[in-house]
């Protein structure tokens, strides 16, 4: 017996929440909470609403999420997901009980659905480029589509020779096509629809971030959450005829958004885009990302041991935007010290960070500007040569700012993140900002956070004001400017917290900690929290899917 509208049964549970059925029994029996059922026709059934409403507040275990689950998702978001899905025979589950908008998907959600269906058992970064490399096949040749578009065969015959001679034209930089005829003609169906729901060009970003976040960090190059991209090209307020690199461009969405950000002041702003992808299958998604969006960008791939190369750069630039793979160990063959001379002092061989600091500085323009994204403890290591790096960086007047950002924004980790405003100007500032904005943002989903327009211009107002050589206008983000010398007797520790705080009495009423002893104990804590943060990105790393 079919359930009755606005009811499920216990079996109809567990199929749409994905478990056993003797998990349902196991719920029923040991909360107190579940929902109770209703007597219907001699059977047992349960409110929509109310099954609904409890699983909200189950969130699923880490070991039985599925691969488009994030941590934090509840069984109820499955289940009305689930609710909302057709079955084989064309019905839909949703019950008329259920409020609409809890049933709703939206078409991106819809779309990628379908496409983790379709992805089995094929490794997660040969099927994005396969997905990818269609929906800029399809725009370039969409009269091709449409002939094809009906026939199953055509469709799958279109979407193999269209891989083919993108492969080709892209160096054999995309993996192989060898995939099921029908399997191949659903694919490019789906992506049809995607094109022509949102466009080429935002579906190639929407499923690029969804592709980003279901690697997670496998791999060396980080992708940019767009909230985190628009902070960094903010900082630099890149307008023409600015020369834009960054030397670690992944897909190139940081590029992207900085000429997004350039038109949206002036649309017949041209920037001169160059960039530099870390690995080999990072440089085709670059150049189709940025042809879809109709940006004329000139790309390349280079290794980390760029870093180590003792040439001078052969080429300079305006503004800098990156975020280079964090902490990066031997990254270098050998000691960095007798590799090349360092104007700043030789980084350590088990850490990157301050090798790409100092390469950002060398490809600055004079008077040009960077931003890049580190780790927090970049700003306060006690490594020897590190600290001396950042002595040296700080008395030349290299370091503009940093901005301390909330956590979560990236969405495979908690981590925060700091961004270091680098200038070369003739002039430069006796000294330096700290922006502390880890309060900002709101959580968009259980485990992603992500900064509104207004948090966007807070930030950028603050460093617009220090510039301007004025009071900040605004109390939030809270930020205080110090001086080098003041840096000086702080050891040169950066870290935005032990600056940016309320005025603390020398000693406290009690007889308490002098303040030099609490913001030493404080800075430990930050080093033993950074030392924590790296250990579980490792443990993150060592999970498959």
């Amino acid at each position: 017996m079919a359930a009755p509208d606005g009811y499920v049964s216990r079996p109809d549970i567990a199929r749409l929440a994905q478990v056993k059925r003797p998990a349902v029994s196991n719920w029923e029996r040991r909360h107190k909470g579940f929902p109770q059922p209703e007597r219907i026709g001699g059977e047992d059934y349960f409110p929509v609403d109310s099954i609904a409403s409890w699983l909200d507040h189950r969130p699923i275990a880490v070991n039985r999420l599925l691969p488009d689950e994030q941590l934090g998702t509840t069984f109820g978001q499955r289940f009305r997901r689930n609710l909302a899905a057709p079955k084989p025979g064309g019905t839909v589950d949703a019950p008329p009980a259920l409020p609409a908008a809890a049933s709703l998907v939206t078409p991106e959600e819809d779309l990628w659905r379908g496409l983790e269906r379709l992805r089995g058992v094929h490794d997660v970064g040969s099927y994005r480029n396969l997905v990818l490399g269609l929906i800029y096949a399809r725009e370039r040749d969409g009269a091709g589509w449409t002939d094809a578009s009906g026939d199953r065969g055509r469709e799958s015959a279109w979407a193999t020779d269209a891989l083919r001679k993108l492969a080709w034209e892209m160096d054999g930089m995309l993996p192989d096509i060898k995939r099921g005829h029908m399997m191949l003609a659903e694919v490019a169906g789906i992506v049809d629809r995607a094109v022509r729901t949102m466009g080429a060009a935002e579906a190639f970003r929407v499923f690029m971030d969804r592709f980003a976040l279901w690697e997670g960090k496998r791999s060396g190059e980080f992708h940019t959450p767009r909230s985190v991209a628009r902070v960094l090209v903010d900082v630099t307020a890149a307008e023409a005829p600015a020369q834009v690199y960054d030397p670690s461009c992944g897909s190139g969405e940081l590029l992207l958004a900085a000429v997004e950000r350039a038109q949206e002041t002036d649309p017949e702003q041209q920037l001169t885009i160059r960039g530099d992808t870390l690995q080999r299958d990072s440089l085709p998604l670059a150049r189709m990302n940025m042809e879809l969006h109709g940006v004329d960008a000139r790309l390349g791939i280079q290794t980390l041991e760029a870093l180590c190369d003792p040439r001078p750069p052969h080429e300079r630039f305006s503004h800098i935007i990156t975020n280079p793979p964090f902490n990066v160990r031997n990254w270098c063959e050998d000691d960095p010290a007798y590799r090349r001379p360092w104007r700043y002092g030789p980084p350590p061989r088990g850490n990157a960070n301050f090798a790409w600091l100092q390469y950002v500085l060398e490809r600055l323009s004079p008077g040009g500007r960077a931003a890049v994204l580190m780790v927090p403890g970049t700003a306060f290591s006690e490594n020897p040569r590190e600290r001396a790096i950042r002595k040296a960086l700080v008395n030349d007047g290299m370091v503009e700012a940093l901005i301390a950002l909330p956590p979560r924004l990236f969405p495979t980790t908690g981590i925060g993140a700091t961004v270091w405003v680098l200038g070369r100007e003739e002039r430069p500032r006796q000294e330096v900002l700290f922006v502390d904005a880890t309060a900002m943002g709101r959580l968009s989903r259980r485990y992603q956070r992500e900064l509104s327009n207004e948090d966007h211009e807070a930030i950028a107002g603050v460093l617009a004001d220090w510039r301007a050589e004025r009071a900040p206008r605004r109390e939030v983000p809270p930020s205080s400017a110090e001086t080098i010398e003041e840096l000086g007797r702080q050891n040169y520790n950066l870290n935005p917290s032990r600056y940016v705080r309320p005025e603390l009495p020398s000693r406290s009423e009690h007889g308490g900690q002098d303040v030099e002893t609490l913001l030493r104990e404080l800075d430990q804590l930050h080093v033993a929290a950074a030392k924590a943060d790296a250990e579980a990105d490792q443990a993150l790393k060592r999970l498959t899917w």
